[in-house]
């Protein structure tokens, strides 16, 4: 019926939204109740986007219960109705107009509420999304700081202060600026942990906020506090929109949620062999090596980063730039990457930092020559068998 109206919007005025029941009198009392083809036409557009949006949503639940006959797995079509939810400063530049569009046909798997501060910008929101990304790897308590779509540093330990100390001095340079995430509730002590230790950041993300965090954290006019009720992400596909059309593909799942079976798995290669808390502590560094972008190399000690080499073209720079933010931590720590090795270069270049382990996928037509560069510096190496490109 509303498709019908609106198709004869020429002499039908069609209502599906209340907000525009004003208008719409307003131009009757000064029409003497008749409604101009101006808006009857405006009014006739928004039917079809209701109409799109709800035949959407059936599409999508349909497709979610019939059964599959993809032979990839994937949805034959892909359906989506974005509605404009909030109005940007600007983009990725101030020259460039922007907005979020929250889509409609399907609930948001991390509803987030803003609690205080500016509004978000583009970048803002770009980069909440990856610290969700971080959190939702982790099951113990954790932090960890976001710059440019990339962990400058993540750490978890039962003690949620802790977990913030190890995030932020991680790389206190790169950390000024950026956005702060916690997977547990902000408390007073945590609060003012942050404050000490950062000068300037832009948002801070947490399940919930306790009265006084709050109290002292609004001190500060333009921090953002966005509470997020949930970091997983339980719609299946990831996409991405190209010029000519949408990338889809599953989503790769938390590590954690599937941990068992990636022990199970893991194979030491090298003479030297980890056992027992050393291997928690090498799958946590492979953990943080998913959730930085390719090429990614990840040191880390205990439980904490000290060193990320994120977005580069060559493993080889990755591995450079972790050492030289690592420094003297690079002794002893772990590696964590997120693709094989190509080439042994990048493994002579930490064995003259001493690291202790490395832990990797496995599956270069070189790897023979990585574990024996491994073997004459003493190092233990991992392999899982399992890559994690993240582009």
């Amino acid at each position: 019926m509303l498709r019908s109206a609106a198709k004869n919007s020429e002499s039908v005025t069609v209502v599906t939204d209340p907000a525009d029941y004003d208008r719409v009198i307003a131009e009757m009392d000064a029409n003497k109740s008749s409604v101009t083809g101006e808006l009857r036409f405006d009014l006739a557009q928004k039917v079809f986007e209701r109409t799109s949006a709800y035949d959407a949503v059936i599409s999508q639940y349909l497709a979610a219960h019939k059964k599959k006959t993809d032979t990839e797995g994937l949805p034959a079509q892909f359906v989506s109705h974005f509605k404009k939810a909030q109005a940007l400063r600007y983009g990725e530049n101030p020259h460039q107009k922007a907005a979020f569009y929250a889509c409609t046909t399907r609930k948001a798997s991390a509803a987030w509420k803003q609690l205080h501060g500016k509004e978000l910008s583009y970048n803002n929101l770009l980069d909440i999304e990856a610290t969700l990304d971080v959190l939702a790897e982790f099951s113990a308590p954790a932090a960890c700081v976001i710059k440019h779509n990339n962990p400058c540093g993540i750490a978890t330990d039962p003690d949620l202060v802790k977990a913030v100390e190890g995030a932020i001095d991680s790389d206190a340079l790169s950390a000024f600026g950026g956005i702060v995430g916690l997977n547990r509730s902000c408390d007073l002590k945590t609060a003012q942990k942050i404050l000490e230790k950062l000068g300037f950041f832009e948002v801070l993300i947490a399940p919930s906020f306790k009265a006084a965090a709050l109290k002292v954290l609004k001190e500060r006019k333009n921090l953002r506090l966005i509470e997020v009720d949930d970091f997983r992400d339980a719609y299946p596909y990831d996409f991405k929109f190209l010029r000519s059309g949408v990338l889809v593909q599953e989503k790769d799942r938390p590590i954690r949620e599937r941990m068992a079976k990636l022990k199970k798995k893991l194979r030491f290669v090298t003479k030297a062999k980890l056992t027992g808390a050393e291997i928690d502590a090498l799958l946590f560094a492979f953990q943080c090596s998913k959730v930085v972008k390719s090429n990614a190399i990840i040191l880390t000690q205990g439980k904490r980063t000290v060193g990320v080499g994120a977005g580069q073209m060559s493993r080889v720079d990755s591995m450079q730039i972790a050492l030289s933010k690592a420094g003297y931590l690079a002794e002893g720590c772990y590696i964590g990457s997120d693709a094989f090795f190509p080439m042994p270069d990048s493994i002579e270049i930490a064995a003259k930092h001493k690291v202790k382990a490395i832990i990797q996928p496995g599956g270069s037509i070189r790897d023979a020559d990585v574990i024996a560069a491994c073997d004459a510096a003493g190092i233990a190496m991992a392999f899982t068998g399992e890559r994690h490109f993240r582009h």
